[in-house]
């Protein structure tokens, strides 16, 4: 109990789905660790099956497909990272690897991405993704061209405009909840609904 009224404080805790007063929320999805390593293919299989395209999917396909390399700024919680699985999942058979965001942006060299046709996923912190530039992320595309690899950036939105980053970088929207939800019952996934009268 606070001064204001009840409040409640969770860490370290996955939360899959809660209710605060009359409102039920559902999260649906899979946590993917973010240290450095590679992504296990069950992982992608079950992205594969339960994925549905958020508005712009096409156009960051083409980004990445030309540029090799694609900076998808947006929420946190939305799915952005699930979207990059899928889409690197469609340009590469090698594999999926993260990688450390800070050596993007600081120390980038061939040697953090030694696989060569691989597809590689970083999430930036907030201030890694400011010091994102254009200069940076053409450094980044010469790396995977090098190697015939391809990158997804996961960045916070900032102030600055998408266009002084070159035409990496787009704005991700969360797709539509009821058509996401629909696809994840589709497959067999049915989440877990818990509904609470309010008198307890």
């Amino acid at each position: 109990m606070s001064r204001i009224g009840p409040s409640g404080t969770i860490g370290r805790a996955q939360i899959r789905d809660m209710q605060i007063g009359n409102r039920t929320q559902i999260f649906i999805g899979r946590s993917v660790a973010s240290t450095p390593g590679s992504v296990r293919e069950d992982v992608l299989v079950w992205v594969r099956r339960r994925y549905h395209q958020v508005d712009g999917y096409q156009e960051m396909a083409t980004i990445l497909e030309e540029r090799r390399v694609l900076l998808l700024r947006g929420l946190a919680g939305t799915g952005r990272f699930t979207t990059g699985l899928h889409l690197l999942d469609r340009v590469t058979s090698t594999g999926i690897f993260r990688v450390d965001g800070k050596k993007i942006v600081s120390d980038l060299g061939k040697g953090d991405f030694p696989k060569k046709t691989a597809g590689y996923v970083s999430e930036l912190s907030r201030h890694d993704a400011i010091s994102l530039s254009e200069e940076t992320l053409d450094k980044l595309r010469d790396v995977m061209e090098e190697q015939s690899a391809f990158c997804v950036l996961i960045s916070d939105n900032d102030t600055r405009d998408l266009a002084v980053l070159g035409g990496y970088a787009m704005a991700y929207e969360p797709p539509n909840s009821a058509a996401l939800l629909r696809k994840h019952t589709a497959e067999g996934c049915w989440p877990t609904i818990r509904r609470t009268s309010n008198n307890g």
